[in-house]
Order: C-alpha cells, then structure tokens, then sequence
C-alpha cells in the first residue's frame, strides 16, 4: 500500500511437488520431527522407541491407513537397525535403510550454524520415497543459528551441538560415517572464503534497505534495548554483520579441528 513496513524475508514453504519442491512422487512421504506440544490436533503421527515423533506433512493420511503403517514401519525398522549390534555393517546395517550423503549433508548445514532447533526438537524434516531409502532434508528454520540464541549454548562458536545427538550420536560410531563427515567438511572448510563474501554481498544489497529499517524500528540499534534472543548488542548495522562474519569464521575453524 506503499507504506513502508521495514525488511522482511519472504520464501517459499516446505511443500512436495515437481518444480522446486521436495520431488517425492506418488509414493512418497514428507516426515517432520516435531513435538507434541507443537502439533495440531488433526495431525497424522507416530512415536519411534527412542521417543522421536514423526509427523506425516504429506500425503493426507488417516489414522489406521496401511500407508501410515508402511512409513511407520520403515522408519522404526530403520532406527531400530541403527541402534541394532550390527548397524555398521555395509551390506545390512543402517546404510541399507538410509540415504547416507544426505545425512552427512543435512548434519553439517546444521551444526556449522549450530542451528538450535536442529537436535531433531522441531522443523527436522525427512523424506521417503517407497522402494528408496530414508533422506534427510530439506533443510529449514535457522533463525536460532549462527549464534543467534540466548539460551542455550548454540550462541557459542565452539562446542559440538548436532553430533552428540539421538541419531546422529549412533553414526558417529561408525568410521565410515565419520570419514565421510570430515571429507565433506573440508569442501565446506575450503570455501569458507566464498561464504563470507556472500555474507558481503547481502549486506551491500541491503545497505539502503538497512537505513530505513532502523528508522522505523530505532530500538533494534539501541543496546540498552532487550530483543528476543539476540545474544548480543550492537548500535550499528556494519557491527552485526562483522559479528556473523567473527562467528561463522570461528566456528568453521574450530569444527575443522574438532571433528
């Protein structure tokens, strides 16, 4: 209506479907881990043994169906393999049931961020496609990351906060799961200059942007003004974005000495 509201960021949804979706088909499903208190009461769930609960975003199921048996029972068998006296073995171990490169991938989006909600709490998303395996993804909700929480100890640039976690603790008992974590944190590790730069690159794309935003909400630079869960305080724009940078730098240092 032309009146100026301040910047916000708009993006798609996780949805299914062929152009820019997550692409499962006819016999897929989108799976979310979530929480109980989070859920709507019409939701179609399941718990796992270890006390997971998996929401099924996609297809419309109904309680009782044979397809919500057929992904409840591939998800269960699948942790229950995964925490089985053979989970590592290459040829009826976990891997047979899930999409390693996947998990590897969506392991280390999440714990470079140290994305908070990501210890499989909520916006933890899966999907299954029938006679494929289990994959991880997409990746979604990281507006507690990058240090941006006060109340845990994601804020800090050091410290493991994916790996030591449900699922992801068990592989990380696996050497050829380790390897291929470390592998693929080197790519990131090597690029790191190119993330920062991109870093760069947003901030001059809102450098004007910035300026009215501020003016409309003057508190967001005051220091002595709390806003929920920003760990720390700047009176200046350039400053937040110098601190992303520090962060994110610190953070990939200490993983490529850590994991």
């Amino acid at each position: 209506n032309g009146k100026a509201k301040g910047l916000y960021q708009f993006t798609e949804k996780v949805e299914t479907g062929d152009y820019n979706r997550v692409k499962i088909g006819d016999e897929g499903f989108l799976l979310e881990v979530d929480q109980l208190s989070r859920i709507d009461f019409d939701d179609i769930s399941f718990w796992t043994e270890k006390k997971l609960l998996f929401v099924v975003k996609d297809p419309d199921l109904e309680s009782g169906s044979s397809e919500l048996e057929k992904i409840k029972s591939y998800v269960i068998q699948t942790e229950n393999v995964l925490y089985g006296d053979e989970f590592d073995d290459p040829n009826t171990g976990y891997s047979k049931y899930i999409d390693i490169d996947s998990f590897v991938d969506w392991y280390l989006i999440n714990e470079i961020s140290k994305n908070n909600d990501a210890i499989f709490f909520s916006s933890v998303y899966m999907n299954y496609v029938q006679g494929g395996k289990l994959k991880m993804g997409p990746i979604w909700d990281f507006d507690l990351a990058f240090g941006n929480v006060d109340y845990s100890s994601a804020n800090d640039s050091e410290g493991f906060w994916i790996k030591d976690n449900l699922w992801y603790k068990r592989m990380f008992e696996d050497p050829y799961f380790i390897d291929l974590a470390r592998e693929r944190l080197g790519h990131y590790y090597n690029h790191l200059d190119e993330l920062l730069l991109k870093i760069d690159s947003y901030q001059e794309y809102l450098a004007k942007g910035q300026q009215k935003n501020f003016a409309l909400y003057p508190g967001l630079l005051d220091p002595a003004v709390y806003v929920w869960p920003v760990p720390y305080r700047f009176d200046n724009y350039n400053a937040y974005v110098q601190q992303l940078k520090l962060w994110l730098e610190d953070r990939m240092i200490w993983l490529k000495a850590s994991l």
